[in-house]
């Protein structure tokens, strides 16, 4: 077709394609420089050193498989959607084209190098006044749409000015149906949940960083575009002043409660994700059909990403707080396109994100008010200075329309968000005592001499975010004792009982000679009113248990028993058939344990 005329459009802003992208483009800012410089006859330094930079990165191959993905996607809403069909372009007359008219497709904002491994797609719709033509093509690191309009005049055909007139306002309306905006949030939305839900067909490779993905897909979108169909939100727990270290909390406690919680872990390179996915069903109201208000029943999937947020704030932070950022993600299940057109609603001033100053809201409204409350909340936080570079938030109000779509969808929004925040904290009450009870039993393996040792190898490295373990006390080791299992010697085996007969002065001497066997595994407590005083034999080959002695002077009462961080079943047996290597440890630290008290018997016979 010759003659091509695009249609023109702004060089600072980015065109909103009606879904509401108001962000400036950097693209075009580019193009300004390298058209400025090549008038002067000056070489266009940023748009060569933005080339150079990408030429020498290497694309990964998920992300061009994501690419090729998003462009035949958003090929197959133009074709079924708007009615284009594939024009199928000749080489050669690619290359004429580009010889012909190549000083008026510069002129127009675009970059000089199309990527080859996403190749461009060309699309026609012919009207009654004209042609149109639709580019799809990926330059750089940029999806680029171009729409061409050519009238009817130009291809030799006379038309009344009414007819022309019909043309203009039909490509008016084509520029605002191809919402590119609102298209691309919904593609990547849809392709985080394949990757929750581990679809075959998911693109992210296994180990995606979902963390900063999901993140900077907030940055970048911090409102849904007004024509999507999916949303999301980020919102963070922090739980100060913990028993133990938040850390330790998550990793170790946390991400072993996936099974009952019907959760998955997902790895992260050295951080780890907790993921839940379900389908919402949510009653939608759809105007696409026609004028009429229809209720639909439509079937969504709900995503929760649960993320340990407390390792980015610096080591240098309090260890005994955690803070849990955590993602919710409403996708629609059924691949559907965006929203044809905005509901109009006279009167009102909405915003991008459904802000209204209208005085009537409905029941549920709010809900969306203490969504874009919080959402205000956390845009004022100040950005990092490499997060201004790029795109800004859009801060644009829509003059009588609304998407009542968007409404529903925000109130499902919140509440999936609560009810993952309780899903959360739930976790947390579920692994607070046993988490406290992992950490006592640490420092009770932690000496005195390991304590000083560590802090002496921190101020020799000169690292003040290292943490060390400080020895239990002995109010910590009596709170410890009544986590964990205790058993009596006797009931281990009733041979052992003749133990429990012996005067007090024997078991004081018993006390000195445990001292003097293990001189590195044990450890001594006393109970808050002096008047006990225990003695721990820590089991080198299993340090999930110890033998201990207790000795009370005021009542003379004594007892020596084995404690366990966990019991131990009844059906776990030892046999040279079928080892239990736990239950033989424990029995040989048993066994070692009362041949020091028979060698004390002995030794006291003898004296």
């Amino acid at each position: 077709f010759p003659n091509f005329l695009p249609v023109p459009s702004p060089v600072q802003t980015r065109s909103r394609h009606s879904s509401g992208a108001s962000i400036v483009s950097v693209k075009a800012k580019i193009d300004e420089l390298g058209r400025k410089g090549s008038e002067t006859g000056l070489p266009s330094t940023f748009g060569a050193a933005a080339r150079s930079r990408l030429e020498t990165e290497e694309e990964e191959q998920w992300h061009v498989s994501l690419r090729q993905k998003f462009m035949k996607e958003y090929k197959q809403y133009l074709i079924s959607e708007l009615g284009f069909v594939k024009l199928n372009m000749q080489p050669s007359m690619q290359r004429s084209h580009s010889r012909a008219h190549g000083s008026s497709v510069l002129s127009q904002g675009s970059f000089d190098g199309k990527d080859s491994r996403v190749p461009a797609i060309n699309l026609q719709k012919t009207l009654t006044g004209g042609i149109i033509l639709m580019e799809l093509s990926f330059r750089q690191e940029f999806f680029c749409v171009r729409m061409f309009a050519v009238d009817c005049s130009q291809l030799g055909f006379i038309v009344n000015q009414q007819m022309h007139l019909i043309f203009v306002d039909e490509c008016d309306k084509y520029k605002d149906l191809i919402h590119v905006h609102s298209f691309a949030h919904d593609f990547h939305l849809r392709c985080v949940m394949k990757y929750l839900s581990q679809q075959e067909d998911s693109v992210f490779p296994t180990g995606f960083d979902l963390d900063n993905f999901l993140t900077d897909f907030k940055q970048i979108y911090p409102y849904p575009p007004s024509f999507s169909r999916n949303c999301m939100k980020q919102d963070s727990i922090t739980l100060p002043d913990l028993p133990f270290p938040g850390n330790m909390l998550y990793e170790e406690h946390m991400l072993k409660q996936m099974g009952v919680h019907e959760m998955r872990v997902f790895r992260m390179g050295e951080k780890f994700a907790l993921v839940k996915h379900d389908k919402l069903p949510l009653a939608i109201y759809s105007r696409d059909a026609g004028d009429d208000q229809d209720e639909e029943a439509e079937v969504y999937d709900a995503g929760l990403v649960i993320i340990n947020n407390s390792c980015k704030s610096g080591m240098s932070e309090d260890p005994m707080k955690l803070i849990l950022k955590y993602f919710t993600v409403l996708t629609r299940q059924r691949d559907c396109y965006p929203i044809r057109t905005l509901e109009k609603a006279f009167g009102e001033f909405r915003g991008a994100a459904g802000h209204s100053s209208g005085r009537k809201r409905s029941a549920g409204s709010e809900d969306l008010l203490k969504i874009e409350e919080q959402e205000e909340l956390d845009s004022s936080m100040p950005v990092p200075v490499r997060q201004h570079i790029g795109m800004r938030k859009e801060h644009v109000n829509y003059r009588g329309y609304s998407n009542v779509q968007q409404f529903v969808l925000f109130s499902s929004l919140l509440n999936q968000s609560t009810i993952g925040r309780e899903k959360i904290l739930e976790m947390v009450e579920m692994s607070k005592q046993k988490c406290r009870r992992d950490y006592l039993w640490q420092r009770l393996l932690t000496s005195h001499s390991d304590f000083d040792e560590g802090k002496r190898r921190r101020l020799d490295a000169d690292d003040a975010n290292e943490s060390v373990l400080s020895p239990l006390s002995s109010h910590e080791f009596c709170e410890l004792l009544k986590t964990v299992a205790i058993s009596s010697l006797w009931e281990i085996d009733p041979q052992l009982s003749p133990l429990f007969h012996m005067p007090h002065p024997w078991y004081r001497g018993l006390f000195s000679a445990l001292v003097n066997k293990y001189p590195e595994a044990h450890r001594c407590f006393s109970s808050p009113d002096r008047k006990t005083q225990y003695i721990v034999v820590l089991n080198a080959n299993n340090l999930d248990m110890f033998a201990m002695l207790s000795l009370n002077d005021s009542t003379e009462q004594t007892d020596m028993c084995v404690v366990m961080k966990e019991p131990v079943a009844d059906e776990f047996k030892h046999s040279p058939d079928k080892p239990n290597l736990p239950l033989y440890s424990l029995l040989t630290h048993v066994e070692d344990f009362v041949n020091v008290c028979c060698w004390h018997c002995w030794n006291s016979m003898v004296v």
